[in-house]
């Protein structure tokens, strides 16, 4: 039996679903230590962080994204906001079961910040390492592109520039060098091709699409789409037929769940917030007038 080769990014990424977890638990217990002396927690404490771990297992399968060439500044703000959903869902499961009494807000402050900073920490150390090291020995890939222009000078200003991320620029050939390609496939094995096109060189893309047919290699189309108004564009799928989103709600399935409990949780934090100026209000109208403090029509 053929087992199929797993690709080392999948294998990245699960260690560092892993690691995320490992790092909830950890800050849990440095929290529980500094602020009760003691490691052995109560059992509503290590429920609250089993579902913390659960949820955020759950949330950063939908948030997170490893991608090559990523910057560290997109991987901290997607970092944060999972840990911002996952913390939100479990105040709001605090305050639903009428538990949010029985944990002390010290410990859930030492406990957020503290797996905030571990975050954080151990990605940075993580992503300076590939940078250092190289990705070539983990998951490298040759990659050939095709076409010209903006796009093309972009993707080779990048990949230059971000040789960690292991994309190796075998070649770069223009639609009118096609014949080098049959050339390429000859001497070397490519992992990637990269067509870098407008909409209007369909023919020039399906020619280089027909070349690799017989292939195992990997073509991706790069469209400039300098031409068209993207504001929260994506690909999807029209009665099986590809289509390019020009713009698209994100408040659909599990994102609506998400902006309900953030919104509910946003709502309780404000009126925390504003609680002593509406007690100060609500003194001084009781202080200045005589009835109660609501005003109520018959």
């Amino acid at each position: 039996m053929k087992f199929q080769h797993r690709d080392p990014l999948s294998i990245l990424r699960s260690a560092i679903y892993m690691l995320d977890m490992l790092m909830i638990l950890v800050a849990a217990y440095l929290a529980h230590y500094l602020k009760f002396n003691t490691f052995a927690m109560q059992a509503e404490y290590v429920i609250a962080v089993i579902i913390a771990v659960l949820v955020h297992l759950i949330v950063s399968v939908k948030v997170y994204q490893i991608w090559r060439g990523g910057g560290l500044l997109s991987i901290y703000k997607r970092v944060f906001f999972s840990w911002v959903i996952v913390v939100n869902i479990i105040f709001t499961i605090l305050v639903l079961t009428k538990t949010s009494g029985d944990f002390s807000r010290v410990w859930f402050s030492y406990w957020i910040g503290f797996a905030t900073i571990l975050f954080f920490i151990y990605r940075y150390c993580m992503f300076k390492g590939l940078v250092y090291v190289g990705i070539d020995g983990i998951a490298k890939k040759r990659i050939l592109i095709v076409g010209r222009g903006q796009v093309q000078q972009e993707l080779v200003r990048r990949a230059s520039a971000s040789n960690w991320t292991g994309f190796s620029l075998f070649g770069i050939l223009g639609f009118d060098e096609t014949s080098g390609i049959e050339r390429i496939l000859g001497v070397t094995k490519l992992d990637e091709v990269w067509v870098c096109a407008s909409f209007q060189n369909n023919d020039s893309i399906q020619k280089v699409i027909s070349m690799f047919k017989l292939s195992t290699v990997t073509i991706r189309l790069i469209p400039d789409t300098s031409g068209l108004s993207l504001l929260n564009g994506g690909q999807s799928s029209v009665l099986g037929l590809p289509a390019l989103d020009i713009s698209v709600s994100h408040m659909s399935g599990i994102n609506l769940i998400v902006k309900w409990l953030e919104d509910k949780c946003l709502s309780i934090a404000i009126l925390l917030l504003i609680s002593p100026v509406l007690l100060v209000i609500a003194a001084a109208i009781k202080l200045s007038s005589e009835g109660p403090v609501i005003f109520k029509q018959k």
